[in-house]
């Protein structure tokens, strides 16, 4: 309301709003505006379809990958007779605390300090889209730190955890691969990738994404 002059001069500002919802959410007490059924279905489909082309464009590793984590999850909380969509700071920092004790890929060790924060992600992300759950983005970030601190502990005793450094490729691995290469469009193809991959240190993913478009 603004007050101008007089106390009789007096003009009502209204400035609309508008109210983006999830796609599981119902109308929202207070909006001026009220949406008839037919509307709020089609929210409703515009809503699934989205986050279904967002997991589309997702790539198939990480999509798996988020699968596992999930599936720890649920373990989890069966364990804890917790329903899976009690995803909290609370719930969240035991499930790192459960994590850190878990047998790692290698025979003798435990669970990756990466790899479980990979799984809180995986658990966030899938209680997000896959669920529909209304989640903070500072949710996981107590659980983060004690993972952080526990870390810390772990670099002062030495311990060895998950696969280790991978091994650098080297210019004479790379050379190698170059004069095996077949001498056909194959090849070509094939020694193409590999010298620009070398060249950007890119993942298999990004170049597997480049188009001829990408290059100059």
């Amino acid at each position: 309301m603004e007050q101008t002059g007089t106390s009789a001069d007096v003009r009502h500002v209204v400035t609309p709003t508008v109210v983006l919802l999830p796609a599981s959410a119902g109308p929202v007490a207070g909006t001026a505006e009220t949406f008839t059924p037919d509307v709020l279905a089609k929210f409703q489909e515009l809503g699934e379809r989205s986050a279904q082309h967002e997991k589309n464009l997702r790539p198939k590793n990480t999509s798996d990958s988020y699968a596992a984590d999930w599936k720890q999850w649920e373990q989890f909380c069966a364990l804890l007779e917790l329903p899976v969509t009690a995803i909290t700071p609370g719930s969240l920092t035991a499930f790192v605390e459960w994590l850190w004790w878990q047998p790692g890929w290698k025979e003798g060790t435990y669970t990756a300090p990466s790899t479980i924060d990979r799984r809180l992600s995986g658990v966030v992300v899938t209680g997000r889209t896959g669920h529909h759950l209304v989640l903070d983005k500072t949710v996981a970030a107590r659980a983060r730190r004690v993972l952080k601190a526990k870390v810390k502990e772990m670099e002062k005793t030495k311990e060895t955890r998950g696969r280790g450094l991978a091994p650098a490729l080297l210019a004479e691995h790379l050379r190698a691969s170059v004069i095996a290469a077949p001498d056909n469009r194959l090849g070509i193809r094939g020694r193409s990738i590999g010298l620009t991959a070398f060249a950007i240190a890119g993942r298999e993913h990004e170049v597997a994404f480049l188009r001829v478009r990408d290059f100059v």
